[in-house]
């Protein structure tokens, strides 16, 4: 795990600043593209960057600064899978401390005929359900997965830079559909007149943290059902990605997997529900979670 660590992705204290642009397809549960957009990163140092998320329907771009995050355009719309696409192509693993502090199962897999050893999180997990495959006698990253998301990234065709590896293309595989791909455009050297200074409408992130689903229950203080539509004739479970303000009520919605005709119903109720802020450090910061709700017949 360590050494499969120091060569896959681009993080680490020896990464020179680079510059990489990826394009990107979302697809629909029956696999039709429904948006297209595109990655580019400009990284100079852990805080200074220029980081953009785009496509037909948001533009996004963040600053790193040493003050903290700047960012500028409209991002309540970007769904949950466009920022995992960052990580896949630039930070796929686990950093030293945290490889350090947990322990590793093995597993044998297979993918598309070819041999995998997976290396699972044991124990107590900070990442439930978290594994990282490579080919069997190799240290290259050709997969990723998450159980409790049901979610898993296939890395295909990798590239050489800087003596790592960067996926050429991503396959993103919820619930056994194909959900995103993104391809790698290009990855180069940073070149010294690139311009990463935050632009005037730039203005400060708020402080938001991942929690649990589970976590996320605890804190529920409003609760409505769903409305059952009356032309609906399935159960099923609708999963949300939500970001929940510091003052409890749900801010940003967008659907993750379910059935297409219960997701409306689903978003309707979630709007109204509220929790109790989730404190840290004693402050009350905004948090993005997943909402599952189940419609049963």
């Amino acid at each position: 795990m360590v050494v499969a660590a120091r060569l896959n992705g681009l993080n680490g204290a020896d990464v020179q600043p680079w510059h990489l642009k990826a394009s990107f397809q979302i697809l629909d549960e029956s696999g039709n593209i429904i948006d297209r957009g595109t990655y580019d990163e400009f990284w100079a140092a852990p805080t200074r960057y220029k980081r953009t998320y785009a496509s037909s329907k948001y533009s996004q771009t963040d600053y790193g600064t040493a003050k903290g995050v700047l960012r500028s355009g409209r991002y309540d719309q970007i769904p949950a899978l466009i920022s995992d696409i960052r990580r896949e192509f630039v930070d796929p693993m686990l950093n030293q401390q945290a490889i350090a502090q947990q322990s590793f199962g093995p597993s044998l897999q297979d993918l598309d005929g070819e041999r995998l050893n997976c290396l699972i999180i044991t124990g107590l997990p900070m990442n439930p359900g978290r594994s990282w495959c490579l080919p069997v006698g190799t240290a290259v990253l050709r997969r990723t997965s998450s159980t409790g998301e049901s979610l898993q990234v296939i890395h295909d065709r990798p590239v050489r830079f800087q003596g790592r590896f960067v996926a050429g293309d991503l396959r993103f595989i919820r619930a056994g559909k194909l959900a995103l791909t993104a391809h790698l455009e290009s990855v180069e050297a940073l070149k010294p007149e690139a311009i990463l200074e935050p632009s005037s409408d730039a203005v400060p992130l708020r402080r938001r943290i991942n929690i649990s689903a589970g976590v996320a229950v605890g804190l529920l203080e409003k609760h409505e059902n769903p409305v059952y539509p009356a032309d609906a004739h399935v159960s099923g479970t609708v999963s949300l990605m939500a970001v929940i303000g510091v003052g409890g009520h749900v801010e940003q919605l967008s659907v993750v997997s379910g059935p297409p005709i219960l997701q409306a119903a689903a978003i309707e109720a979630v709007r109204k529900w509220t929790y109790r802020p989730f404190l840290l450090n004693n402050e009350p910061v905004e948090v993005m979670t997943q909402i599952n709700v189940v419609f049963k017949r």
